[in-house]
């Protein structure tokens, strides 16, 4: 019997050494909401997200609704969620914006 695997990765891995600050003003945001928000490692998976992150652009991945059985054809979301997500990611954008504002 003979098994041959082939593929190759087709995402860069996903690094947290830039994402600190900006998790932080997320973090901030959330805690004035009232919203859960935590930090988990990196996952096996890969996002889009990966690629900014290697370039050093503070990313943040997994802003979307809270969701279960994720990339499957099982996949839900809970659709309390969308408010409190929305709303975070609302206000992330709005103190983004008038940081980068002269």
């Amino acid at each position: 019997m003979r098994v041959e695997l082939t593929g190759r990765m087709t995402r860069p891995p996903f690094t947290t050494a830039h994402n600190r600050a900006l998790f932080g003003a997320a973090a901030a945001i959330a805690g004035e909401l009232g919203i859960a928000l935590f930090e988990v490692e990196p996952s096996p998976g890969g996002s889009d997200g990966n690629f900014a992150a290697a370039l050093g652009v503070p990313t943040l991945d997994a802003l979307g609704p809270v969701s279960t059985d994720v990339c499957s054809r099982n996949e839900t979301i809970a659709i309390a969620s969308l408010a409190d997500r929305g709303a975070l990611f609302a206000a992330l954008i709005g103190r983004l914006a008038t940081l980068a504002s002269p």
